[in-house]
């Protein structure tokens, strides 16, 4: 079992935390207001009790061996993403070495062979080593065999450069999900008329949410300003659909309750062309709930749209709770409904700098537990950026449905502007490191959402920027204080197939890597365990003895804090003078 109190991802309860500050923070005596936002905390708590419920009733299917070499038939659930130098798709099992199965099982599969591409909804025979995916490295780090039961996928098949496959059909299902994905593929022809293959793998990122064919260094600029949220499919194009076809509508004299029955299949469509991602799923919901609202004849508030989109999500699939995607929609949105508001007597390019500062406050939380940085330029680069992709996603859609030429030539050269600005952005610095926040680090960050969020707060309002900014402080001190006490070492050994070795003393780190490719990682594992002092790094072979002189520490005692079969191992000496020598770091001596 799992153990979904004990879960590594702080999502679930970043979203309790938040939605019971959110209500406390704009709780009104209007009893809509009231009854909505109890509905929308009701529907986090229910998740959580189903997602516990759910993990607990989670078997795994007795066909599939773990650690055991395996041949699949099945079908390919989405199109094909790049993982280090494999690619990556979910995968429905529909027979294991010949037998069928009367239930499909969901697994990852993780393929080395670059010369075979799958496509979304092809049919694929696969032989590989399967698994049950790997765990967290280090406390609190990422576990891919827990993010697997977020997807409902039961494993990871590894497919190696000379294990056999073999294509077996093109997509033969009449489902909404193969349909989608045959329509989206006929309209991403259609980009083809763009010649610029960067401007080409930008617009089907901003309009589809594909960022596959975007190259990895276009991808990381994006993720150094802050804006690749951009580049996903979000309630940012939802909101600009329905705002096109409503202003359509409008022009031509047709009120909400005529067109929306026809724009309600629409954006279901879109949310099934973009992937069905919690994000853009949370949006198409709210987004149809409001619709639906006018073609009743009903008001409907943002506020409704957001509770009950939140509320019919999790009661559909409860897992939602522990996506990423889904929590940093919810809160931006908050953000955006319930910060601050300038009066209409500033000039609009203000409202949209509050609105951002107040989305990505709203977001702090998220992006600081699980990504540890925050651009320095996110501010003026959403500025920027935002609106042309905002520009650039209606006529990316266009551009699918009805190619001409003079339509791609502009899109082609709004997307280079896009890229050149980004490109300059993200060249201006790099992104602040944040170490992991402490409980008091997060006290005062809850407290700065709290003033944020009420309205009641007048002017103490704005006390929230400064109180955000202390907690980051606070945890930047943290982070390059020593970790040990006086006289004491601690040796820590993360991972198992190439373990990285971190030394910690009261004066100084030591980081102890056996190929240089794991450097980034090591140095980004260290931040995320909360040390952000200077440290020293050795390169050394993991297959030859070696000598490493590192000083003398106090030797006494050894307080193994976890077994050695797991990957990660602490241990904690101090007592008398002692120096290291000769180690192998295959073994744990």
């Amino acid at each position: 079992m799992l153990g979904i109190w004990g879960w590594s991802a702080p999502t679930p309860r970043i979203a309790i935390v938040l939605t019971l500050a959110t209500a406390s923070a704009v709780w009104l005596p209007a009893q809509q207001r009231r009854a909505l936002l109890c509905a929308c905390s009701t529907a986090l708590l229910f998740g959580v009790c189903r997602a516990a419920i759910d993990q607990l009733t989670w078997v795994h299917p007795e066909s599939l061996s773990p650690n055991q070499k395996l041949t699949v038939s099945g079908t390919v659930l989405e199109s094909p993403r790049i993982w280090g130098k494999s690619q990556v798709f979910f995968f429905e099992i529909e027979s294991v070495e010949g037998v069928t199965l009367s239930e499909r099982p969901i697994i990852l599969v993780r393929w080395a062979k670059g010369e075979d591409s799958a496509e979304t909804g092809d049919r694929w025979k696969l032989s590989g080593r399967y698994t049950l995916g790997e765990t967290a490295s280090y406390p609190g780090g990422f576990s891919q065999r827990e993010w697997l039961w977020t997807q409902r996928a039961h494993g990871v098949l590894q497919v190696g450069s000379f294990d056999r496959v073999s294509y077996v059909s093109p997509p033969v299902d009449w489902s909404i999900r193969d349909l989608s994905s045959r329509l989206r593929l006929a309209m991403q022809e259609r980009l083809q008329s763009v010649r610029d293959p960067q401007a080409r793998a930008l617009v089907a990122g901003v309009v589809f949410g594909d960022t596959q064919a975007l190259p990895k260094e276009i991808a990381e600029m994006f993720r150094r300003t802050g804006t690749s949220h951009l580049l996903a499919a979000s309630g940012m194009n939802v909101a600009l659909l329905i705002g096109i076809f409503a202003y359509i509508a409008h022009a031509v004299g047709i009120g909400p309750w005529r067109f929306a029955p026809a724009l309600i299949p629409l954006v279901i469509t879109y949310a099934f062309l973009a992937g069905c991602a919690p994000s853009i799923t949370r949006a198409a919901t709210a987004g149809c709930v409001g619709l639906l609202a006018g073609w009743l004849g009903r008001q409907s508030g943002a506020w409704n749209c957001l509770c009950l989109s939140v509320w019919i999500l999790l009661m559909w699939e409860p897992r939602q709770l522990y996506d990423l995607g889904f929590g940093l929609s919810v809160a931006s949105v908050v953000g955006l409904l319930a910060g601050p508001k300038l009066p209409k007597k500033f000039p609009p390019w203000s409202q949209n700098v509050l609105l951002t500062l107040s989305a990505t406050l709203l977001t702090l939380p998220f992006m600081w537990t699980t990504f540890h940085e925050i651009s320095k330029t996110f501010l003026p680069a959403n500025m920027i950026l935002g609106p042309l992709v905002e520009a650039l996603f209606p006529l990316g859609l266009l551009l699918t449905v009805a190619p001409m030429p003079p339509l791609a030539w502009l899109i082609e050269c709004l997307a280079k502007v896009c890229l050149l600005l980004v490109e300059l952005l993200s060249a201006l610095s790099d992104p602040y490191l944040l170490a992991h926040p402490s409980v008091l680090s997060l006290t005062f960050l809850a407290v700065a959402l709290v003033l944020w969020l009420s309205e009641r707060a007048g002017k103490w309002r704005w006390t929230a920027l400064p109180l955000a900014i202390a907690a980051i402080s606070l945890a930047q001190i943290l982070g390059g204080a020593p970790l040990v006490e006086a006289g004491e070492v601690c040796v820590r050994q993360i991972g198992l197939k190439q373990p990285v070795y971190w030394i910690s003393s009261r004066t100084e780190e030591l980081l102890v890597i056996s190929e240089p490719w794991q450097e980034s990682r090591a140095r980004s594992t260290l931040v995320a365990m909360g040390c952000l002092r200077p440290v020293q790094l050795k390169v050394l072979s993991k297959s030859e003895p070696f000598d490493l002189h590192w000083g003398a520490f106090r030797w006494g005692k050894v307080y193994p804090l976890l077994p050695k079969d797991v990957p990660y191992l602490e241990v904690r000496s101090s007592g008398c003078t002692y120096t290291v020598k000769t180690w192998r770091p295959e073994h744990e001596d």
